[in-house]
């Protein structure tokens, strides 16, 4: 799965691996104390993502877009979107609104739990993207990218689009 492994100056390694659900190449970074073998599994569980993982990142996604339009102006945004959001608008559009570029897997605090953190690239906030944070098959965070962690304690922050759902 993993392919083009190697050790990094910033990281313990990084390498790329292709998603069969957004049908793109990824970069993965894999930080200092994960495994190669628990990364193998964070890509496993981030490309067969139950329907209901996918609803709800759509839904927060979805939310984060429309704040940041009520934010910055929704003309402005609407002209950068892919396809126009509303607040009507089904959730699962959004999708062609962002895809990922980085799965960023760091070392568990629990290794029976699957825990990975993906940094996107997004039509609306082009400056700091988003980040999509998923603990054991949950979405824990969703917002813009401040290289959080799954394992993270998320509190009830409106910035964090999860609670917005």
């Amino acid at each position: 799965m993993i392919k083009d492994l190697k050790e990094s100056s910033y990281f313990a390694f990084e390498g790329k691996f292709y998603s069969s659900f957004f049908k793109r190449e990824l970069n993965i970074y894999i930080k200092d104390g994960a495994t190669v073998e628990y990364a193998e599994k964070c890509v496993q569980d981030f490309d067969n993502m139950s329907e209901e993982l996918i609803d709800r990142i759509c839904r927060a996604s979805k939310a984060y877009c429309l704040d940041f339009m009520d934010m910055v102006g929704e003309e402005e945004i609407m002209e950068e979107l892919t396809v126009p959001i509303y607040p009507d608008t089904d959730p699962k559009e959004i999708l062609k609104c962002f895809y990922p570029t980085v799965l960023i897997v760091e070392k568990p605090d629990d290794e029976s739990k699957i825990g990975w953190q993906i940094e996107c690239n997004c039509d609306w906030e082009i400056e700091h993207g988003m980040e999509i944070d998923v603990l054991d098959g949950k979405l824990v965070y969703l917002s813009s990218f401040n290289d959080y962690s799954p394992w993270s304690e998320y509190d009830e922050d409106d910035y964090n689009f999860v609670n917005r759902i």
